[in-house]
Parts: C-alpha cells; structure tokens; sequence
C-alpha cells in the first residue's frame, strides 16, 4: 500500500512537471528539454525528433529513482501517462511526425536514443550537464566512453544544439518532426550520425542496438564546475528505456510490498508442506 501511494505522489509530481513546449529548449537555456530521436540511415535517410515535455531538471537521477515508475510517451496517440496518470501536457502533433517516420523507416534498421543536456554558464559557471542513454557501462576498459568524458570534450557537445534551432521544425509550435537531411537530419555530421559530436564521443554506444526492441539504460554526466581536464561525475539512473512502434517507456522495477513477501513466502511453505506429503504417502 505504502508504494502505491508513494507511486501516486509521485506521478502527481511528474505530471505537474511535464509541461507543454511551445518550442525546445536548447542545451544553452540553461534546462534543456528531453528529447527522443530516431533514425534510419539504411535506404531512404529518415529522422525523427520528438520532445518529450520534461525539461533535464524535472528529470534528475534522485527523481526518477522511485521503485514502480512507470511514464509512457505514445507518439502515434499523442498521449504522455505517467504512473498511468494521464498528464495534462498530452500533445497534438507527435502523430504526425510518427506517421511519417513509420512510412519510411523499417523497425529493424530503427537507432533510437533519449537526450538532453546543458551547456549554460549563467546559473553555475562551467558546469555542464548531460543525459544520454547507452547501453555500454562507462567502467569499462574501452579508451573513449562515458567514463573518459572531461569538461572540455563535453562543452564539444553543444554542436548538436542545431538540433534544437530553428532549423529544425521542432523550434515552431511543433513538438516532433522528421527531416531527410540538413542540420535537422539526426544522422548528420557533427550532431548525431557518423563521425558525428555523440555518436564519435560515445562509439555509438548512444543509441541503443539495431532495431526498436532494445532496453537502453540512462545517464548523467555532470562535471560539477571542474577543470577542463577533470572527468564528469558518471551517475546511472535506477531505470531503462524502452522503445516499440512508436511507444516509449521508461520505467523502474517494482520493490514487492512485505505482504507480498508474506505471501510468496506461505506459498512456498504450502509447496513444500505438498511435497512432503507426497513423499510420506508413497512411503
């Protein structure tokens, strides 16, 4: 009972928190929006960008921790739900910018990652922030990764802020949009595709695995006003994303109430109160 109420609360919050963009908010606004990107560079080139009404404050590691989270972004119903609530910031053009991307990408040849970040001096000077999913821990021995990442490498992100300008058809009243090419094209250099800002830092681990149903786990790194040589603070979030024919979903793993303990715990005792029986009949 305690966690259903804690999972209302928090979805109360949540959905307070997400609200409705006129435009994004660029990684130099100090609190970028979250965004989720898609792209299909096999065949026809296709890209899709959608903002995902939370901006990086409203989405920090402590906040999204909560066991039994669960907020669901249907792009082809234009719906957000958070803890099953339905939040008031429900768009009305992410359809169309999923039809379009559904026409032309195959789901198997589908990259899709969650991003968002800033790169602001105004609020607290040189710190920069960032979030990307990736499925590649940054402990690992690779030579460049999430682990190697310093202040000086990160500020090299605020290229893909182009995604975020008026260039791309996001930065008008419309909250997704799709581009084949030009600096709204996820896949261009410098930005997100080959040899791009991300993708070059990250080895590709921003995205998650060829094709839709992948989980990708989420990160910040944060360089807490370092130096230019002092590596970003590395901080896992408790829950992973998921992606599936236009839904996305990032969710946290339920911890079992004591009742339920209590309850598994009498079940397996009448298991083996059965099993027991058994034996002595047979005996």
């Amino acid at each position: 009972m305690k966690l259903k109420m804690k999972l209302m609360a928090a979805a109360v919050a949540l959905a307070a928190s997400a609200g409705a963009n006129a435009a994004m908010d660029n990684f130099a606004s100090g609190n970028g929006s979250l965004a989720f990107i898609a792209l299909d560079s096999v065949g026809s080139p296709i890209s899709m960008m959608m903002d995902l009404d939370f901006n990086v404050d409203s989405f920090l590691p402590t906040a999204m921790s909560v066991p039994g989270t669960t907020i669901q972004w249907n792009f082809g119903a234009n719906t957000l739900t958070v803890n099953g609530v339905l939040s008031a910031s429900t768009q009305t053009n992410w359809s169309g910018a999923m039809s379009s991307f559904a026409g032309a990408a195959q789901a198997a040849d589908t990259k899709w990652a969650v991003i968002g970040g800033d790169s602001s001096t105004l609020s607290v000077p040189g710190d920069l922030r960032y979030f990307t999913t990736s499925n590649t821990p940054y402990f690992t021995s690779s030579t460049v990764g999430l682990h190697t990442q310093t202040k000086a490498a990160l500020a090299n992100f605020s290229a893909v802020d182009s995604l975020f300008n008026a260039n791309n058809l996001i930065q008008t009243a419309s909250n997704g949009s799709t581009a084949t090419g030009g600096a709204a094209y996820v896949g261009a250099t410098d930005q997100f595709g080959t040899a791009g800002k991300w993708e070059n830092k990250f080895v590709g681990v921003a995205w998650a695995n060829e094709g839709e149903l992948n989980a990708n786990k989420f990160w910040m790194l944060d360089t807490n006003n370092g130096t230019n040589t002092t590596r970003a603070l590395v901080t896992s979030y408790a829950g992973e994303f998921t992606y599936n024919a236009g839904v996305l979903t990032y969710s946290v793993a339920a911890v079992p109430e004591p009742s339920e303990y209590a309850l598994m715990l009498a079940g397996l005792g009448m298991i083996g109160f059965m099993a027991r029986r058994r034996l002595n009949n047979r005996a």
